[in-house]
């Protein structure tokens, strides 16, 4: 047994422990010097200013195991299974630190964190300044190892090059400096008044509140960076105060919640400022968020405030990230103590958050997202009020559609067929039928997922396949959408994360309470029966293929952009190149296309090609997503490219920005710094998209969500849902419809104002829809919205301009265009 022992100045300030020597290790007896051990050292620790032959560097186990580490010590199982060889290296591992005394041991992983500290979790405890069990006094952080970058985690690299800037700052002294804080927990009543009334005082504080059965079980307050109060609400034997004392407290904490001048600095704000108002009808003002601010400033990295804690304070890991406490057996006092720790770290953090959004200059469009807080609650908490029969209809219809493709699939095998049974799959496709197994590239196993059904029915014709990808998409939409608990009140609701997406796009989910769906993603044929409230009419206004527009300017791309100057549809324009016809003879209507088994139109593949072609989707990635053999998708895509010959320049562009200093700043100055791979096509595609998807949400936040929520003009329209490029607009009748049709004016005047980049400058029209349900116009839904495009009211163009100039005054008659 070839033993590789440490290496490096007995002196050393900071000694490096790994998990174990690898094979080039083994074979020349020099720790770290394998792929890894060059990224860690000439790459990252050289960052951060470290130099390797000032460091002392060894392993754990000190000889090449022979199959995997979990041969020595098995950190799988609940409680660690270590061999007495293993015990042995442990016994090594302590002579060795207690002979160099370091002033800070960087534990690489796992193995080096749990050998040194008894701990578990290297994500979790990365960063953090520990105390060593192995060898008591010694100071120690973790960091994640370095293999895992080159496995594909790239980002990694940075939170490491992050750690071992704190290992550089750390290792100047051996002390162990924790941040001492001071909590006050299990307060009596005149404590917790007292506490609360120089909250009231502050100019900002930090606020936190725990959820336990849907309801706060206890809320905290911080004052400054080390001081906080946890106040409960409920604990085990029932109330914790008195009810008049409670009744004090909440209104005292609604005095500082609702008090503008005082900002609360919060942590997903979206939550807790919802749970206040839902539980005690308290809006809570002036909030800054730290998950948007992390969100926005570094969108590949984790937003928990367990990992901003990490890597913005010196506060080591102190509980598994989670707002709602879900325990059967917990203590209270930690449970406190917890509350009380989130809030006093989020001061620190809301400062340095805030520096670096002024450094890189995107403050402006964080404190947009920061006024749409109550719009969004807005929106979340009125709902959409539900047609249930209609909604029991379409439910039986979809079972129904779920059993019959069950029995087509049972008819193909012979013999029924789990179609989520991977085993069954598995053992049909690629014993009996014996086709070669597609493997998943991370496990490394065969896989029958969707991309290897996929493959199956467009590569092998097995119909098979394309039946068991409808039964799951039927399945997932009847256990997502049409069996999604409703409110008691019956109506539609979902939750709008401002944090949102990379490209900074809203998401949507269901609510905190676990209630409702994802609004922006409802499927064709459950939006006809979210329907308008008594008294009102839905109007939808959509900007008109914004997406495509950003890029045909920014791009340049010249043949896209005298399309749109020219009023033409781009989707149609586009399909006319994929089918060889005239764009005035493209087809809208379904299956009037051959391609991915004549299911959609001509129209649909102009369309899905223009957002693939945009953002530089392959043919590959193309013909999996739309269930298609691939040679049909690279003729799609090659007709596009030849019709567009600019979009190549605009890749390159956005290539060469990212290589350079992976930023890209969108049509109102926003900047996104992008921490993926370069030579990643997931960071790539996200490149590729963030311009024109950013710039399109900015429209929609500034000139059109907030413009409508703080308008004096539009205060009795209620928008209900937001679905990126576009909203949904209850507008009340009792007024008549010259009054809604010149409010609709005021929004798309407001949302059709020129937009500026790079010498270019273009405006994105509005269409305007018009119904009792979010559904479009068609046969089987009449009163579903109708498109009114090219609305210019004053301007004597499309039907509802030339209504408003007959004067009418009975409803119908102005909109009978639109409505009826």
């Amino acid at each position: 047994m070839n033993l590789v022992p440490g290496q490096g100045p007995l002196d050393a300030q900071i000694c490096f422990v790994g998990e174990a020597p690898g094979h080039k290790e083994a074979a020349v007896g020099i720790p770290f010097i394998g792929p890894a051990g060059s990224l860690l050292f000439d790459q990252l620790a050289r960052a951060a200013g470290i130099v390797r032959n000032q460091c002392y560097i060894t392993n754990v186990v000190k000889t090449l195991p022979h199959k995997s580490i979990s041969s020595f010590v098995d950190l799988s199982k609940k409680q660690a299974v270590e061999s007495d060889a293993f015990v042995e290296f442990k016994s090594i591992l302590k002579e060795e630190l207690e002979q160099i005394r370091p002033n800070v041991v960087v534990a690489v992983g796992n193995v080096p964190l749990w050998a040194l500290t008894g701990l578990k979790g290297i994500t979790k405890w990365r960063g953090s300044i520990l105390e060593s069990t192995l060898v008591p006094g010694l100071k120690v952080i973790p960091i994640i190892h370095p293999a895992s970058v080159l496995r594909g985690m790239y980002k990694w690299r940075h939170y490491i090059q992050r750690d071992l800037a704190r290992v550089l700052s750390e290792s100047v002294s051996p002390d162990i400096i924790s941040p001492k804080h001071d909590l006050i927990l299990a307060p009596d009543f005149t404590t917790s008044m007292e506490f609360l009334e120089d909250c009231k005082k502050a100019k900002e504080v930090g606020f936190d509140i725990e959820v336990m059965h849907d309801h706060i079980s206890c809320f905290s307050f911080s004052i400054d960076e080390r001081t906080a109060i946890s106040i409960p609400i409920q604990c085990k034997a029932g109330h914790y105060f008195d009810p008049d004392q409670e009744t004090a407290i909440i209104t005292t904490m609604g005095d500082v919640l609702e008090n503008p001048d005082i900002e609360k600095v919060i942590q997903n704000a979206i939550f807790d400022s919802g749970f206040v108002y839902n539980d005690y009808g308290i809006v809570t003002n002036n909030m800054f968020c730290t998950m948007v601010a992390h969100k926005m400033l570094y969108p590949e990295f984790e937003a928990g405030l367990d990992f901003m804690t990490s890597v913005l304070t010196e506060v080591p890991y102190y509980k598994d990230e989670g707002k709602i406490w879900g325990k059967l057996v917990w203590e209270e006092r930690d449970f406190w103590r917890y509350s009380a720790l989130d809030s006093v770290v989020l001061l620190p953090i809301k400062h340095k958050l805030e520096a670096q959004l002024d450094r890189v200059g995107i403050r402006d469009s964080f404190d947009i997202r920061m006024a749409q807080l109550h719009p969004l609650h807005a929106m979340t908490f009125y709902g959409v009020r539900t047609d249930h029969n209609g909604l029991q209809n379409e439910r039986d219809k979809l079972e129904g559609q779920i059993a019959r493709n069950q029995q087509t699939l049972d008819d193909l095998v012979g013999r029924p067929l789990n179609p989520n049974s991977t085993k069954q799959l598995q053992d049909y496709f690629y014993n009996e039928l014996n086709i070669k197994p597609y493997i998943n590239r991370k496990t490394k196993r065969p896989t029958t997922d969707a991309t290897a059904l996929v493959r199956l029915s467009t590569t092998h014709g097995r119909k098979e396949a394309s039946t068991i990808l409808d039964i799951r998409h039927d399945r997932k939409l009847l256990s997502t959408y049409y069996d999604a608990k409703l409110d008691d009140d019956g109506r539609t609701r979902g939750n709008y994360n401002p944090a949102g997406t990379r490209s900074g796009r809203l998401s949507s989910s269901k609510t905190i309470f676990g209630t409702g769906l994802n609004m922006q993603n409802i499927p064709p044929g459950m939006d006809r029966y979210l329907v308008a409230d008594d008294g009102y009419v839905i109007i939808s206004i959509d900007l008109s293929q914004a997406e495509n527009r950003v890029v045909a300017y920014i791009a340049p791309e010249q043949k896209m952009q005298a399309a749109f100057e020219r009023g033409e549809d781009i989707h149609a324009l586009t399909a006319s190149a994929i089918f060889k016809i005239p764009p005035d003879q493209i087809s809208d209507e379904p299956g009037s296309a051959p391609f991915a088994g004549g299911k959609y139109s001509q129209r649909f593949w102009g369309k899905k090609g223009n957002h693939a072609i945009n953002y530089h989707e392959g043919h590959v990635t193309f013909a999996l997503q739309n269930e298609m053999p691939q040679k049909e998708a690279k003729l799609i895509l090659d007709s596009i490219l030849a019709m567009y010959p600019g979009l190549p320049n605009y890749w390159a562009w956005i290539e060469r920005a990212i290589r350079s200093d992976r930023t890209l700043i969108d049509c109102f100055d926003k900047k996104r710094i992008f921490w993926g791979d370069p030579r990643d096509n997931d960071t790539m595609r996200e490149a590729y998209s963030f311009i024109p998807q950013s710039t399109v949400r900015q429209i929609m936040d500034r000139w059109g969500m907030l413009y409508v929520y703080n308008e004096p003009e539009l205060s009795e329209v209620i928008q209900i849902r937001d679905k990126h490029d576009s909203m949904d607009l209850l507008f009340p009748l009792k007024h008549g419809w010259r009054w809604i049709a010149e409010r609709v004016f005021l929004i798309t005047r407001n949302l059709e104002q020129p937009l500026f980049y790079r010498g270019a400058e273009w405006t994105i029209p509005a269409d305007v829809s018009i119904g009792m349900n979010l559904a479009k116009r068609d046969k089987d839904n009449p009163m579903g919205l109708k498109e009114c495009t090219n609305f210019k009211y004053g301007s004597g163009t499309g039907p509802m301009a030339a209504a408003l100039e007959k004067d009418a005054t009975e409803p119908l008659k102005l909109f009978e265009d639109l409505y009826v």
